[in-house]
């Protein structure tokens, strides 16, 4: 089909395919590994002869890009930051660090303590993904927070600080839950609200001081 632009039902017949693709290689590599797994195995998995696969994905590092591009929505992200655009911030953390921790399910986090093992060791799989997947997805959070301090919102000055913590954050905790933190995986669920709070103060430089009823501070005077 080269050089002819793709009917939406032919578009939509390629992506699901390339999903039930993606879908056979979460489950390959989070069973055997990224260098254990082999291209035919996930063809086999995914329902297609072994030359058919090609025309879909190019090779293993294609396949493991295109997994963490499907859990980090990038395509998505900034549609998700539009739509929170008229709320709060409080409402607007909650909502958006909901939807991330909602993509991550068991099958999910199993397939990511095994790519993150590669993305240390692969430099050419993690030059890739930080300039297709995590460089624009930063972007639209800059822009995101940007728009909100010329408004007036009392975020931090220095937008793409902001969005590297809440980033930083979300993938900090994911790496405890993927060491075997007891607490999170029971917690998992409670995860947006409570990171919403913390984030709020540190995003919010005014939203702790000693003049806010709310701080611990106070709270610990009155109750004295």
């Amino acid at each position: 089909m080269a050089g002819k632009s793709l009917s939406p039902t032919q578009a939509q017949q390629i992506t699901a395919r390339r999903n039930q693709i993606l879908d056979a290689a979460v489950k390959i590599f989070a069973a055997k590994g990224v260098h254990r797994a082999t291209i035919r195995e996930i063809a086999r998995a995914a329902g297609l002869a072994d030359g058919t696969i090609y025309n879909y994905i190019e090779n293993k590092n294609a396949l493991l890009l295109g997994i963490l591009d499907r859990l980090n929505e990038t395509e998505q992200r900034e549609a998700q930051f539009a739509q929170a655009g008229d709320l709060g911030l409080d409402q607007f953390l909650e909502l958006y660090l909901k939807q991330r921790v909602d993509r991550l399910t068991e099958d999910g986090l199993d397939v990511l303590r095994v790519l993150f093992s590669e993305l240390l060791v692969n430099a050419e799989l993690r030059e890739t993904y930080y300039q297709e997947v995590m460089k624009p997805t930063t972007e639209v959070g800059e822009a995101s927070f940007r728009q909100r301090h010329a408004q007036g919102a009392p975020v931090l000055p220095d937008p793409a600080m902001a969005t590297r913590v809440m980033a930083g954050a979300v993938i900090g905790l994911i790496i405890m839950r993927l060491l075997g933190d007891e607490y999170l995986q029971a917690h998992w669920n409670d995860l947006p609200d409570a990171l919403a709070a913390v984030m709020r103060r540190g995003i919010m430089p005014d939203g702790g001081d000693d003049n806010d009823p709310g701080s611990p501070a106070e709270s610990s005077e009155s109750a004295v």
